[in-house]
């Protein structure tokens, strides 16, 4: 897994907390 992979993962759960 490339360095932009694990920021893109990391974008999408930061993403993803706040709208539960």
């Amino acid at each position: 897994m490339t360095t932009q992979e694990k920021f893109d993962a990391a974008v999408n759960v930061i993403r993803n907390l706040p709208k539960n």
